[in-house]
């Protein structure tokens, strides 16, 4: 028998599902998922769906938010460095003062 980590309650293994984070397990009636959701998350057909508790979900919804404001700073700060480079890409020499140029630098 395992126990769940919200009730205390001993369960069979069956009913438990466990959250991907904190890896604790929990009574599927407890965190309000049915059976039939259960069996889906438990098969082994299940790749790529996993389940979180309470409270590692609420922990991510800061994350999330930080990760959002940090992208947005992220895109700002491109924006800035793209408009910088606007201003100090170096301009182009024409052909008739590229020789000028040569013959200047030669002679220095």
């Amino acid at each position: 028998m395992y126990v769940c980590s919200c009730c205390n309650s001993e369960t069979d293994k069956l009913k438990l599902i466990t959250c991907f984070s904190c890896k604790l397990t929990y009574n599927h009636t407890c965190v309000g998922i049915s059976g039939a959701d259960l069996r889906i998350l438990s098969s082994k057909s299940n790749t790529g769906i996993s389940w979180a508790c309470g409270k590692c979900r609420d922990g991510s919804g800061d994350t999330l938010s930080e990760l959002k404001m940090m992208v947005a700073n992220l895109i700002q700060e491109v924006g800035e460095l793209k408009k910088q480079l606007e201003v100090s890409k170096p301009t182009p020499i024409p052909p008739q003062n590229f020789e000028e140029l040569i013959q200047e630098v030669e002679d220095y």
